[in-house]
């Protein structure tokens, strides 16, 4: 039988993986973030999370958004690999870690630290800048400006950046291409233009299918800062996908079986252990009072029984 704390144990551990799997979670440019910040509908119709450059065996697109990162040399290396299969990278955001990353790469294109802002031709505020690409409204959120490569959206004659008591005044590029031996890099330099919000406006969300071209995507989250819950929750769908599999599910469940049965008759043969024998005790002893002994021995083995049935 399974003891209380047993029970109590499994109990915990059950409630502790589904509120792990089913709790939102809140950190901005999560793909378990269903709010406004997160990117969980671009991970929905994604074809998976890439958590390990190392796992970068498929071809298709990587999306990698704001990385927070260097990357390491192993990253370069397969990163380049996948490029020169022919593949594509879109890489978010502005800033040192995308510049590092695009150069790693050997990509021409640069990001600024600016924001761009647009007080005539927006989307309800200055810092939501539209940009045009080949005739369709993209809308951008907080987004910087970049350099090089050929242009796939600007941004209005309108918008500017500050630059002290001086503005400077666009248009200004927010996304470009350039081929990198076989593959193609896309540099878009909006940190939050994946985001749940964002995608949806405008035509954000059909440029991004162009820019894959019908091609499978996939998440890159190896060069993101993840807190412990998305962690977690991140190896705990790992393992849910890996468990999914049929032939897995042919080996663990009567391996779980065969395990439960044995874990079972180790705990059974401790407990028996701890009944004692009466006839071994007096030959050991044989000048103790075998009357007391009995009693003593009754109360013990009585104890022994109710720890076997609980």
């Amino acid at each position: 039988m399974i003891s209380k704390f047993n029970i109590g144990l499994i109990a915990f551990l059950f409630i502790m993986l589904i509120t792990i799997n089913y709790m939102p979670d809140f950190q901005m440019l999560s793909p378990y973030n269903p709010h406004w910040d997160g990117i969980s509908l671009l991970y929905k119709n994604s074809s998976g999370l890439i958590t390990s450059s190392s796992s970068l065996n498929y071809n298709g697109v990587l999306l990698i958004i704001n990385p927070e990162k260097i990357p390491s040399n192993t990253d370069i290396k397969n990163l380049k690999l996948f490029l020169n299969n022919g593949n594509e990278i879109i890489i978010s955001g502005y800033g040192n870690y995308v510049n590092y990353l695009i150069r790693s790469l050997g990509g021409n294109i640069t990001t600024y630290n600016s924001i761009v802002y647009d007080d005539v031709i927006n989307y309800k505020s200055n810092v939501f800048p539209i940009a045009l690409s080949n005739g369709s409204k993209l809308i951008f959120f907080y987004t910087s400006y970049l350099k090089n490569g050929y242009p796939l959206a600007n941004t209005s004659f309108f918008s500017y950046i500050k630059n002290g008591s001086n503005d400077i005044y666009g248009p200004f590029i927010v996304a470009s291409k350039e081929k990198i031996n076989k593959g193609e890099l896309i540099v878009i330099a909006d940190p939050y233009f994946f985001v749940n919000y964002v995608i949806t406006l405008g035509n954000n969300y059909n440029f991004f299918l162009n820019l894959t071209s019908g091609k499978k995507y996939y998440i890159g989250t190896f060069l993101q800062k993840m807190t412990p819950y998305v962690y977690f929750k991140e190896k705990l769908v790992l393992i849910s996908n890996f468990i999914s599999q049929t032939y897995m599910q042919l080996i663990l469940i009567p391996s779980l079986f065969i395990l439960s049965f044995i874990f079972y008759n180790m705990k059974m043969e401790e407990k028996a252990n701890k009944l004692v024998d009466l006839d071994k005790i007096m030959k050991e002893h044989p000048d103790w009072d075998i009357e007391i002994v009995k009693k003593i021995l009754e109360e013990k083995n009585n104890e022994a029984r109710w720890c076997i049935k609980n």
